[in-house]
């Protein structure tokens, strides 16, 4: 089933009217002028269609509202959109002739035309007078014989090899990229980390150096001050060493008289330990203040030059080290990005070879399956009263994509001694329709859009070939919903749904309705379809046989 109901509001002459179509072949039937197409432009405007705001005149809004089933595509379609879903689709359109604008829903969500049209292609195909045609989208052309060929497992292939050539191309072009980049400053960088190896930083030297270059600018201060510390501790005959001694020995001979003396005497002692121990480490860095005369002018230009770095680089030592490390970092991954991309290179070559090889097999899969499609095609044509007609799958080739090194169009002549042209040239609309009922019969079994709408498909048949194109439509039928505006009786016979579209008037207004006819009223309006206006018990008698013949009664 594809679509269930339809809903029109004030559209043209039409006021309100409610439709539910049947799953096989339903038909439309009516007198010339009744209104029969304005149901097709109503779904075309469901499907996305430009308004011809010149037909839509008047200041009522117009509403058209269509219920679908749901397929897989299209579900898939919604949810890239993030649209919920069930089983059934809600298709909306309000037209607003004042302003000349309108508006487009799918299950109460505002959508635009363009998504309207991506959505719709997965649920209908219309064949007529109108836009929405896929025989006139070359694309479509590519995936009918495809279909036919049953390319489908080849066609995946190729896209996901396609699609991780594209990913590897990028991948290499931004490595590439940022290789070159890199090149351009490779001398600066090779420059940058001579001057920080030569340079032998290290955390903490700036620190020594400064207090090495302040001992080395106070060297006669330092002397000065321990030779006389010196003195006083140790040295000379009045030092605190010489004192303390003194007194030691003084408690050493009060201790004899009294033991309370002995714990100061052990402190004493051991005082003058630390005295001897603080004058031999005095004695020891007035030794080490000898220094070669050099050494100061050295040290200074150390640190002015570690200076000048950190003034370079705006930053500390450890900030330096730290730019050295990522100067080391981006030299070696040039080397290493030079390895990689001969790797992905060579991946990138293997990834086409394999597209090409992909793509070759599928243009040899089309090619094969065109001469079998074309004659299959003809045959039909020549069945539904085209059989002068020729048609031409059309091969160009083009640059590899997702779709193959194909470009395929269509073509067809409907005159002899004239050269195929691409189908959408074709100017009868009833040829069109009758081409694409030819395609889709052959298509039949694998086509995968559920419902048809042909629309002046008997335009310039007869009686025989009517027949013959209603028992295609009953045929198709059976696997698609198929929905067929005629005027033949010979096709609307094989409905298994009619539906007639009537105009009256109402007052000064005439307006459009249409009805189900079952039963008697069926056979009254093949009747009608056969002899005109006067129904003649003749005529009822040649639509029954007709309804009978179809197996419709």
């Amino acid at each position: 089933m594809g679509l269930i109901e339809l809903t029109v509001k004030n559209f043209i002459l039409v006021e309100s009217i409610e439709l539910q179509f049947a799953e096989g072949l339903n038909i439309i039937t009516g007198e010339t002028g009744a209104g029969k197409s304005l149901l097709v432009g109503a779904i075309n405007l469901l499907t996305g269609g430009k308004v011809d705001w010149d037909v839509v005149s008047g200041t009522e809004k117009s509403e058209i509202i269509g219920v679908f089933e749901i397929t897989t595509r299209a579900r898939e379609i919604l949810e890239d959109m993030g649209i919920e879903s069930d089983e059934e689709i809600i298709i909306r359109r309000v037209l607003n002739p004042n302003q000349r604008k309108s508006r487009s829903y799918v299950n109460m969500t505002p959508v635009t035309q363009q998504f309207l049209r991506a959505l719709t292609s997965a649920l209908v195909d219309i064949h007529g007078q109108h836009e929405h045609q896929s025989l006139f989208d070359v694309s479509t052309h590519l995936h009918y014989l495809d279909k036919f060929a049953g390319n489908e497992e080849l066609r995946e292939r190729l896209k996901k090899a396609y699609h991780e050539l594209m990913e590897l191309k990028r991948r290499y072009q931004a490595e590439l990229k940022e290789v070159e980049e890199t090149e351009k400053v490779r001398d600066f960088l090779e420059f940058q980390l001579k001057e920080l190896e030569d340079a032998e930083l290290r955390l903490g030297e700036e620190e020594e150096l400064e207090e090495r270059i302040k001992v080395l600018s106070n060297l006669e201060t330092l002397r000065s001050g321990i030779s006389e510390a010196m003195k006083f501790l140790y040295e000379d005959d009045d030092s605190a060493y010489s004192k303390l001694t003194h007194a030691t020995g003084i408690l050493q001979d009060l201790s004899r008289v009294d033991q309370e003396f002995k714990k100061d005497v052990e402190s004493l002692e051991e005082i003058l330990i630390r005295v001897e121990d603080i004058w031999r480490r005095l004695l020891d860095y007035f030794k080490k203040l000898e220094s070669e005369p050099e050494e100061l002018d050295r040290l200074m230009a150390r640190l002015s030059k570690i200076n000048r770095l950190k003034e370079k680089y705006k930053t500390d030592i450890k900030g330096l080290l730290k730019i050295l490390d990522e100067t080391k970092k981006k030299l070696s991954k040039v080397e290493i990005r030079d390895e990689f991309l001969k790797k992905l290179k060579s991946k990138l070559n293997e990834k086409e070879r394999e597209v090409k090889k992909i793509a070759l097999e599928l243009s040899k899969s089309r090619k094969n399956a065109a001469g079998k499609f074309e004659k299959l095609v003809m045959e039909e044509l020549t069945a539904l009263g085209m059989s002068r007609a020729v048609f031409v799958v059309d091969f160009k080739e083009k640059e590899i994509d997702e779709t193959g090194m194909d470009e395929v169009e269509f073509l067809i002549t409907t005159n002899p001694g004239e050269s195929p042209r691409p189908i959408r040239k074709i100017a009868s609309g009833g040829e069109l329709s009758r081409v694409m009922l030819a395609l889709k019969t052959v298509l039949s079994d694998i086509d995968d859009i559920p419902t048809l709408i042909f629309d002046e498909i008997d335009v310039g048949i007869g009686g025989r070939i009517a027949e013959v194109v209603g028992k295609k439509l009953k045929a198709i039928s059976t696997k698609r919903q198929v929905i067929a505006i005629t005027h033949l009786p010979q096709i609307a016979v094989y409905g298994d749904r009619h539906f007639v579209v009537e105009k009256e008037s109402i007052g000064d207004k005439t307006v459009t309705n249409v009805r189900e006819v079952k039963g008697d009223e069926r056979v009254r309006e093949i009747a009608r379809m056969l002899a005109g206006e006067t129904i003649t018990e003749s005529s009822i008698n040649h639509a029954l046989e007709l309804l009978k013949s179809a197996g419709t009664v």
